[in-house]
């Protein structure tokens, strides 16, 4: 009977080794993953938005909850020029920040049935839109006007 090499054992050991820590961290982080990253999505066609001020919803295409606001009126002062506000639509809630002339996303989530769409081309103007699988859409339109933030958010 012929002896193994000892660099083939050492290698299969190693092989076998490295597999079975993979298979473990694999199955210990799996549910983490899924539960993190759920596959019941919308599926959301993601083509160019049409950046002019007619796309958007207005008063009389939807039913419009539209809230223009004087900054304090739902926005909170953090610091000279900065403001922050937290915005609750029916697809979903997102903080925003307005300075300087700009308007940026800190955070966005939808709620549960809806997808998100960003569209953050124009520093001054942020548009974030829910959309709900049965046709029901949230628009959430942030700008930067004349000295002071603004928004205004419709549902269809």
């Amino acid at each position: 009977m012929k002896r193994h090499r000892p660099a083939l054992t050492g290698a299969l050991i190693w092989l076998a080794t490295t597999g079975v820590a993979v298979l473990v961290a694999w199955l210990g982080l799996h549910p983490v993953l899924a539960a993190a990253v759920p596959n019941d999505g919308l599926p959301v066609e993601l083509g160019e938005p049409d950046a002019s001020p007619s796309a958007w919803p207005t008063a009389d295409s939807a039913t419009s909850r539209a809230e223009p606001l004087e900054p304090g009126d739902g926005w909170h002062y953090l610091a000279e020029g900065v403001w922050e506000r937290s915005i609750h639509a029916e697809g979903g809630t997102l903080t925003v920040r307005a300075f300087d002339g700009r308007v940026a996303l800190i955070a966005a989530t939808p709620r549960d049935g809806y997808a998100m769409i960003v569209d953050d081309r124009d520093p001054a103007h942020l548009m974030v839109i829910f959309r709900s699988g049965d046709g029901g859409e949230s628009f959430a339109d942030v700008r930067w006007l004349g000295d002071g933030p603004y928004a205004a958010v419709t549902e269809r």
